[in-house]
């Protein structure tokens, strides 16, 4: 066997299996995938399509226009599957907030944190704190009202909506975290700025 063979032989079993993405993280695929989807609807100008999302019931889920989503991105998907990624319900959902917004451009920032985003658009402590207390139904109905003023803001971050609504327990828990790290470090940031203009502007006055 030649010398090459053999060490490739002798490093094999150092190598590590590479997961798939989205075994790594199925709830980033499944909202990506579903965002995908809406955009090609704005693409194609599909305003019918569009509106009919908008305005499904997602306990039902059986909606043409979403039925053609999912056996394109879940086609295993099932009505209370054990993992909300795949529940046809959760999905619909989803499904239903990505398509709120009236233009694609709203999509452009799935990735932002939906903390930093709530703080820019100026929403309560009160609803922030309802967020990170709110459980199933509660949780659903709150996550719909915020994104469509979020939406009216001209941003939508998807990813952190997917992750509490189509997430395990942990991971709407980590979700919660990181967004109420982005809306109070957003409001100190914003404190501070504003502490600082008035400092600016009182050295002015008493010279």
């Amino acid at each position: 066997m030649p010398p090459d063979a053999t060490a490739q032989l002798d490093n094999a079993g150092d190598a590590v299996p590479q997961a798939a993405p989205e075994r790594l993280d199925p709830v980033r695929k499944r909202v990506d995938d579903l965002a995908n989807a809406v955009r090609s609807l704005h693409r194609r100008e599909a305003r019918g399509e569009l509106a009919s999302l908008r305005r499904m019931d997602e306990a039902a889920a059986i909606e043409p226009a979403f039925q053609t989503i999912l056996v394109r991105v879940a086609p295993n998907a099932s009505l209370g599957d054990r993992h909300p990624y795949d529940d046809a319900r959760r999905l619909a959902l989803v499904t239903k907030i990505l398509a709120l917004g009236m233009s694609i451009e709203v999509l452009g920032k799935g990735y932002r944190n939906l903390g930093e985003a709530m703080a820019a658009a100026d929403v309560s402590e009160r609803r922030v704190q309802g967020l990170m207390t709110a459980r199933g139904p509660a949780l659903d109905d709150l996550v719909l009202r915020l994104s469509r003023r979020l939406v009216r803001a001209g941003t939508l971050p998807f990813l952190d909506i997917g992750r509490l609504l189509l997430g395990s327990a942990d991971m709407v828990e980590r979700t919660r975290f990181q967004i109420a790290k982005g809306y109070w470090g957003s409001r100190r940031d914003n404190d501070d700025g504003d502490a600082s203009t008035d400092q600016t502007s009182t050295g002015g006055e008493s010279e």
